[in-house]
């Protein structure tokens, strides 16, 4: 089955399920790629973690896994660049309250909904700030809508040496069978980077893979869209995974 098959069976399957499903449907479009119309946001008004792959459906729980794996230092200043609406930034600051959010977004409807005294509006190509003002940048399910080699030269700029680069996305294992990515491109206008090309463009700006693991349960909210087969389809080229790079000068892998 080719990508632009699978894709229009799945989009002919959220048709459907729009139908007898509209607001549960305005909620996926607005997590999980659709992000052209800021009304979606408005009218589905679903709080929670804007993340497709978790690695523990309780939202708490899966932020505990997240800090274990970063290993921030005290009173680390952290930028959360496409932050959706700062979910996951409460409740890590609910479990860190020593650590310092600033929590970026180039939608405002979304960032209206966001702690007020760490808001900024901003675009993660051209990022608001100043050479080495941060301890980690945290890009959850932000990099498939941008160009990897600048917004990882701008995480690089950006970050302290020593800075950790915290990449939590859905990625291409294999660049010879890309039909599941080019499915999820093309339904929810995301791009899956490959690995090789997440590798050479951290390597090339100075970031050593540190350590990384993958989250296997898919939201219980986008769950109900596909069925066993057709996740599997859409899956079978794509895997989860959260990759912690520090800014050394050294070379990079995300997995190991």
């Amino acid at each position: 089955m080719s990508a632009e098959t699978l894709a229009h069976a799945l989009a002919s399957r959220r048709t459907e399920w729009r139908a007898a499903h509209e607001q549960l449907d305005l909620a996926i479009a607005k997590k999980y790629g659709i992000y052209h119309d800021d009304a979606a946001v408005e009218v589905a008004g679903v709080r929670g973690i804007l993340q497709m792959f978790l690695f523990n459906t309780d939202d708490a729980e899966h932020v505990a896994t997240l800090l274990s794996l970063c290993v921030f230092p005290p009173d680390s200043h952290i930028l959360d660049c496409g932050c959706g609406t700062g979910e996951m930034d409460v409740l890590i600051k609910d479990q860190r309250p020593d650590l310092r959010l600033t929590l970026l977004n180039k939608s405002l409807t979304q960032l209206s909904r966001c702690p007020p005294e760490s808001r900024v509006r901003g675009d993660m190509h051209v990022l608001p700030f100043r050479d080495g003002s941060f301890n980690a940048m945290l890009l959850c399910y932000t990099l498939g809508y941008g160009s990897i080699e600048t917004v990882f030269s701008e995480a690089a700029r950006i970050l302290r040496p020593g800075g950790q680069l915290v990449l939590a996305d859905m990625v291409c294992i294999a660049a010879s069978q890309e039909t599941g990515a080019e499915a999820i491109l093309l339904l929810l206008g995301y791009k899956c980077y490959g690995i090789d090309r997440i590798d050479a463009a951290a390597a090339a700006r100075g970031f050593t893979w540190v350590r990384s693991a993958s989250p296997h349960h898919l939201h219980p909210s986008v769950a109900p869209l596909w069925t066993e087969h057709e996740r599997q389809l859409l899956f079978r080229d794509v895997w989860a995974e959260v990759a912690v790079f520090e800014k050394t000068g050294g070379t990079s892998a995300i997995s190991e």
